[in-house]
């Protein structure tokens, strides 16, 4: 069995080697920083995750047959937010569903490459598609070791933390319901790190203006529950933000 699997991962990677892009290549290698780079830059994201090598692979297959889980959280938290926003579902099934040229979908590699991790949560996500991610059920268990993990372990990815899940809750959104100050200061933290690098400090002020189905912010949900230490934490972070935003303009 073992043989077999070395001779099918020998031929696949023969195949890769000779067909694929860029983003084919940082997916099987593991490089999140390029897929991100990547696809940040890209106009149309549906297009360009949905792309496929001459062997019929996607991003998702690539990342899924080596093992890559980080990636494959991210591939499909952006292919979420896609669906979100065409306010369709299924494109998170058919993008996982996707069969290459030799008829092999993602969760048939991840399983062939007993990549048990990956398979679990891709059929999990077939039978509930807008369900939250690994950060989501990281707050809801207050388990802020996994929380700062995830984040290091995604690259700080801004699609990791603005992910929402089927009731439109980002995992700020849950830190704050479950009155987890640490993780909601770990949170705000980690969006003031990525928006200080990228300079653009929008992206704070965005997240903090997210809004769930309910049609609430983190900031509102914390008035509802009367969390008055939360709604310091996020005064505190975005005073700091401004002030980095002030010495960033007297450098510049």
């Amino acid at each position: 069995m073992k043989r077999i699997l070395l001779l099918t991962l020998i031929t696949s990677l023969l195949s890769f080697t000779l067909s694929a892009g860029p983003l084919h290549y940082a997916c099987s290698s593991g490089n999140l920083k390029e897929v991100i780079k990547i696809t940040s830059k890209a106009k149309d994201n549906y297009k360009v995750i949905k792309e496929r090598d001459d062997a019929g692979c996607t991003l998702l297959h690539c990342a899924a047959m080596q093992g890559n889980l980080d990636i494959v959280w991210y591939l499909i938290a952006v292919m979420k937010k896609i669906a979100i926003k065409k306010n369709n579902p299924k494109l998170v099934q058919n993008y996982i569903n996707i069969e290459d040229k030799g008829g092999e979908t993602v969760i048939k590699w991840a399983q062939k490459f007993q990549h048990q991790k990956i398979s679990t949560f891709l059929q999990d996500k077939l039978k509930k598609p807008l369900s939250g991610g690994p950060l989501h059920s990281a707050c809801i268990a207050k388990n802020i070791n996994n929380v700062r993990k995830i984040i290091a372990g995604t690259c700080s990815a801004p699609e990791m933390l603005t992910e929402q899940d089927e009731c439109g809750d980002t995992p700020l959104h849950l830190a704050v319901t479950k009155n987890s100050p640490v993780i909601v200061g770990q949170l705000l933290t980690s969006m003031i790190q990525i928006a200080t690098k990228l300079k653009n400090p929008k992206l704070v002020t965005n997240y903090l203006k997210m809004k769930n189905k309910n049609g609430q912010t983190v900031a509102q949900l914390a008035a509802k529950f009367k969390y008055k230490h939360i709604l310091i934490i996020i005064t505190k972070k975005m005073n700091a933000l401004k002030k980095i935003s002030c010495e960033n303009l007297s450098k510049s």
